[in-house]
């Protein structure tokens, strides 16, 4: 009878997987699960979402196995494959929102009136103020913001230090900040004078 394998190294799990052992995967996965699906909720509420995008990590895992490159924190690897899924398919709405609350750009829904028609206006302002911005802000912004990449991500993609990296969005969302501001003041006095 064979004797079952009791593997407790989540490294040498994954070089298991990376084989095509079932068994790797099948303990990766229930290790992983609970932590991811935690982990999940942290970055959106919705729970089908974060359940949907845990199952397609693993399903790609397990399709790619053969491809797949090492690793020595298997669960640092998920959860930040679970982050990068999340953060694309995670609504414009919310990835506006973040761009906003990091500007300033509270607006109180009673001095404008219906929320989801503002929001929509907001949103389209805001695509219209980045796509004023210089090439590498437009770019710096995106990245911070739309894909949620770190400093550093964004400093090594950007092959430029991390105190650059910094200064260039800091630029970035000064100048969408100054340019919305404005914007805001005008929407309001105009608003009053309608009124």
């Amino acid at each position: 009878m064979a004797k079952a394998r009791n593997i407790s190294n989540p490294a040498e799990e994954w070089v298991l997987l990376q084989k095509g052992d079932k068994l790797a995967f099948e303990r990766i996965y229930r290790a992983n699960i609970q932590p991811m699906y935690r982990f999940g909720l942290s970055i959106t509420a919705d729970e089908a979402t974060v359940m949907d995008a845990i199952h397609d990590i693993f399903a790609d895992i397990w399709q790619k196995h053969d491809r797949l490159g090492d690793t020595d924190n298997v669960k640092f690897y998920l959860l930040k494959s679970l982050k990068n899924r999340l953060l694309r398919i995670r609504s414009v709405d919310t990835r506006f929102t973040d761009l906003e609350e990091t500007l300033g750009l509270d607006i109180d829904n009673q001095e404008l009136g219906d929320d989801q028609q503002k929001n929509q206006e907001m949103e389209e302002l805001l695509s219209l103020q980045i796509l004023e911005l210089a090439p590498r802000q437009r770019e710096i912004i995106h990245l911070k913001f739309f894909e949620g990449l770190s400093h550093q991500q964004i400093a090594d993609l950007l092959q430029m230090n991390p105190q650059s990296a910094k200064n260039l969005l800091h630029r970035a969302i000064e100048s969408l900040r100054k340019n919305l501001t404005q914007f805001k003041s005008f929407v309001l006095l105009a608003v009053g004078y309608v009124g």
